[in-house]
């Protein structure tokens, strides 16, 4: 398939708890638009309050992607389902509230609260390969590429329901982010921001890039595998 090297926006991420409010500004600051905050840490009532607060701070076309890990109850999930469908235009999505096995009941509550409801973990188990079928789910689907095997194969998997992907992190180096946004580019559906906001994990100098609101192709070009080999501190 044809590839051509394209611009990407990140999604920012945020800590858990009231610590996301500071980073959020930060974030802000550096232009960052689409933002993810791990919830399910804390008391429910008392992430909503933080939520609130957040949602305050963003700018027009800010978005908020809330992610609880598989960690919540279906009364936590209803109880959040409540709040979020308020903010329609500032609630990108919820990601994976329920555990792996209980995708029917995340389906039903999405659909009912018109909140979407994303899948990752449920993507990486056993049986995870379902969901990619056109029209098993509605709503995101969270691919964390280093996870899932030959590019080349999950090119053509992802192909069918680019629309609905997310690529995500799982903090690999320049090399793994690289490898993830190649296989974007052969998605040309592929329009959602990336879940890569990790290259300021990494101390050493490969990155070829700093985290950035966008990842450019420019910026792209200029990085090789050859050129980190290079800088690799070669044993003598």
């Amino acid at each position: 398939p044809s590839m051509r090297r394209r611009n990407y926006l990140v999604a920012a991420l945020l800590p858990a708890g009231r610590a996301a409010l500071s980073t959020l500004a930060v974030k802000l600051s550096a232009g960052y638009e689409s933002f993810k905050w791990k919830i399910g840490v804390e008391a429910v009532a008392a992430e909503q309050a933080i939520f609130r607060e957040l949602v305050a701070l963003l700018p027009i076309g800010g978005r908020l992607r809330l992610d609880a890990n598989g960690g919540f109850s279906i009364a936590a999930l209803e109880s959040w389902l409540r709040v979020l469908q308020q903010f329609p235009k500032q609630v990108e999505y919820l990601e994976q509230p329920l555990p792996v096995g209980q995708e029917a009941s995340m389906a039903q509550l999405a659909a009912s609260s018109c909140v979407p409801i994303a899948l990752d973990e449920s993507l990486h188990g056993a049986g995870g390969l379902r969901w990619f079928e056109p029209d098993a789910w509605s709503g995101p689907l969270v691919v964390k590429p280093a996870l899932m095997g030959a590019a080349g194969t999950l090119v053509e998997r992802l192909r069918p329901v680019a629309p609905q992907v997310v690529l995500s992190s799982v903090f690999e180096t320049a090399v793994g982010l690289e490898n993830a946004l190649r296989i974007a580019d052969q998605l040309p559906d592929y329009n959602l921001a990336i879940g890569f906001d990790t290259l300021a994990a990494f101390t050493d100098s490969l990155p070829f890039q700093k985290s950035a609101p966008i990842i450019s192709a420019v910026e792209r070009t200029r990085f090789s595998l050859e050129t980190i080999w290079k800088q690799l501190p070669h044993l003598t």
